[in-house]
């Protein structure tokens, strides 16, 4: 592998699909399997949306697949630099107030197997939000995996 690789050391998960929402909502995500990765991070876009409307990122954790998904812990979620998480009213959701339909990414350092991330849309969404989350995993245990894995799971 070159040194300059990382389309190969990466594998994409799509976990919610773009949506264009329209309405007060928590779009609906499907789970990030982590086994045999060693790293996750989720990308969410958001879109440009109204100033009347704010947007709430997390991630949920779970040791199996159809158990009770639970918030990840502040201290298991890695946030952007120069973004406190810790002096909102819930620290493990991160609130844009608006957006300039910038990515962010928030990654997870937490031992549960499986992860979904949640994006929750409130106030005047105006004609619609654009919204989509895909989660990166890396440091896999046996690398050289296809770049989009066929490992969703509804």
């Amino acid at each position: 592998m070159a040194s300059r690789d990382l389309i190969n050391s990466l594998t994409l998960v799509p976990s919610i699909p773009p949506i264009l929402a329209t309405a007060s909502t928590t779009a609906a995500a499907v789970a990030i399997d982590t086994a045999e990765y060693e790293s996750l991070m989720v990308v969410f876009d958001v879109g440009v949306i109204d100033t009347a409307c704010t947007v709430a990122l997390s991630l949920v954790e779970c040791a199996t697949l159809s158990g009770s998904y639970t918030a990840v812990a502040v201290g298991d979620l890695i946030v952007p630099l120069g973004t406190s998480a810790s002096n909102q009213a819930n620290p493990a959701t991160l609130v844009l107030a608006n957006s300039n339909g910038n990515p962010v990414a928030i990654g997870y350092r937490g031992a549960l197997r499986y992860v979904k991330p949640q994006i929750t849309l409130a106030g005047t969404v105006g004609t619609g939000a654009a919204v989509g989350a895909i989660g990166v995993l890396g440091n896999g245990r046996h690398q050289g995996g296809a770049m989009l894995t066929s490992s969703i799971i509804q």
